[in-house]
């Protein structure tokens, strides 16, 4: 099942994004954040990025709720703490997710410490963390 999957996931990717998201597979040389192919697929990444903390949120509450609901409902103080422990375990995920550009933001300025690749960074950093004011 996971096989087919991933085969939908990627296929899907390709119709979409035709040549844009696997053409950084090629060698395009020194300067990677210059080419503007790179700067698509991770503009495109950067866009997942922004949905998912704009979905995950709104995902555990609904969630969240409902599961608590359900538990309240069938009574019994073991469903209830059975589920409030998922949703403690649902929240530090969306936690973990919102903390995913800070982690990012972090390596990527460690990078530019280092003077030979801190010009290709800082476009890299701009597509990927902010995507809506990339320039491709």
């Amino acid at each position: 099942m996971k096989k087919k999957y991933w085969i939908f996931v990627i296929m899907f990717l390709i119709a979409i994004f035709p040549g844009e998201v696997f053409a950084v597979a090629e060698y395009i040389g020194d300067n990677v954040c210059d080419d503007s192919r790179v700067r698509t697929a991770l503009r495109v990444v950067g866009y997942f990025i922004f949905i998912a903390k704009m979905l995950v949120p709104i995902i555990i509450i609904g969630f969240g709720t409902f599961d608590l609901y359900k538990a309240v409902i069938n009574g019994g103080s073991d469903s209830i703490s059975k589920q409030a422990k998922t949703l403690g375990m649902r929240i530090l995920v969306g936690i973990l997710i919102f903390f995913v550009p800070t982690i990012v933001n972090l390596v990527l300025g460690q990078l530019t410490a280092y003077r030979a690749i801190s010009s290709d960074i800082t476009g890299c950093q701009t597509c990927l963390l902010d995507p809506f004011n990339c320039n491709t």
